[in-house]
């Protein structure tokens, strides 16, 4: 999915949802790795004084290779 329109209402319907359930000083910022086929990973870090900021990460070839970038300890 390499539609970045796309990609950001994604992001900002989960945000959109989200924020009427956290308190006003907690953000929530947004890595988008997309991929050249169908697909993205959308890594979400929600904190107190973390700013609402949205990062498009480069295009990788598969979902598989993308979720290699992030850390992870669990899925």
């Amino acid at each position: 999915m390499k539609d970045t329109n796309t990609i950001q209402s994604y992001i900002n319907n989960f945000r959109r949802h989200l924020s009427p359930y956290l308190k006003p000083s907690v953000g929530l910022s947004c890595k988008a790795y997309p991929a050249k086929g169908e697909g993205a990973i959308f890594e979400f870090t929600i904190g107190l004084g973390i700013a609402n900021d949205d990062e498009f990460m480069p295009i990788e070839v598969t979902v598989n290779e993308a979720l290699g970038r992030i850390s992870q300890s669990a899925f």
